[in-house]
């Protein structure tokens, strides 16, 4: 048995009272879900990456299961964990799920307010829900990490470290071919103020989180709007200019060529390249946009102060 699994397990029998259910298939989360409900659960703890969070925040948004939204945990028991992470969920699962349940029996329970984005990949496709948005060369090197780079067993910070800086030297390198992970991503952005137009980006990003993958900060775009939107253009000049504000700048309104960073209510994105939210992959229709909006605000359960 799974170690994790079996301490997670273990956690779960020291306490009367808890709800437990075991994800075998994804086509069970509504199932689960409704059997909670019905059993009049105020607290519903997840356990996995952003992608399990995603599943129930999306079954609960498109089948209006519950009569009034009950607050929600997520443990970080996935490979990406970037939404546990940025509600302070550190450690295992099983230590996670500890501190929530004390906290929830103390009633010192903290919580915070977070909305999620609304993804439409196609006119006639269920809209999906999530936190991390991504498109242009950041989905292929997510397909590479995901390939090549987790096959290794390594910690979650490793791989990702190592996958960062392979793929910004291949991105970097001059000679790559047609198939190389960060090839040029063309697409049209539209954030409904002005008239969009054809360029070729490296990075298109949109989340509703203040922290991102290694800690890097999503918190400094100016606006308005619960979407934070960030791209930095293909080139190398407008590459090393977003490395050194991620690394060493400071939020300011002070802008930066090749890199946007702003917030907003909702953004179009016309590509026919793969899309990515909260990493599971989508395939638009290139003759209608991607479309991104916010949602209301869900109510999370936080370890730590931001």
């Amino acid at each position: 048995m799974n170690k994790m699994l079996q301490d997670f397990r273990q956690v779960v029998g020291g306490y009367h009272g808890i709800a437990y259910r075991e994800l075998s298939n994804i086509d069970d989360m509504e199932h689960i879900l409704r059997d909670f409900a019905a059993q009049g659960i105020r607290l519903l703890i997840l356990s996995g990456g952003d992608g399990t969070l995603q599943l129930g925040v999306t079954a609960l948004m498109n089948h209006d299961i519950f009569d009034e939204p009950p607050v929600i945990s997520i443990l970080p028991g996935g490979r990406t964990n970037m939404v546990a992470e940025a509600l302070g969920m550190f450690g295992s699962p099983s230590e996670c799920l500890r501190e929530v349940v004390d906290g929830a029996v103390s009633g010192e329970l903290k919580t915070v307010d977070l909305p999620f984005i609304r993804l439409q990949v196609r006119p006639d496709a269920t809209p999906v829900y999530g936190a991390f948005f991504g498109a242009a060369t950041i989905v292929r090197g997510m397909e590479f990490t995901r390939e090549v780079i987790y096959p290794l067993g390594l910690p979650n910070f490793l791989s990702h470290a190592i996958a960062i800086v392979y793929l910004v030297a291949n991105a970097a390198w001059p000679f790559k071919g047609p198939k190389a992970p960060m090839r040029a991503e063309p697409l049209y952005v539209n954030f409904g103020d002005s008239t969009p137009e054809a360029k070729s980006y490296m990075i298109v990003l949109v989340t509703t989180l203040n922290r991102l993958i290694l800690g890097l900060s999503a918190a400094s775009a100016v606006g308005e709007g619960a979407l934070r939107y960030t791209s930095i253009e293909y080139t190398f000049s407008a590459a090393a200019r977003a490395a050194w504000t991620f690394l060493f700048g400071r939020p300011s309104t002070k802008l930066v060529r090749g890199l946007v960073r702003r917030r907003m209510y909702g953004v179009e994105i016309r590509t026919s390249s793969p899309v990515t939210l909260d990493g599971e992959f989508f395939v638009p229709d290139p003759a209608h946009p991607v479309k991104l909006e916010a949602t209301p605000p869900f109510t999370f359960v936080r370890l730590e102060d931001e």
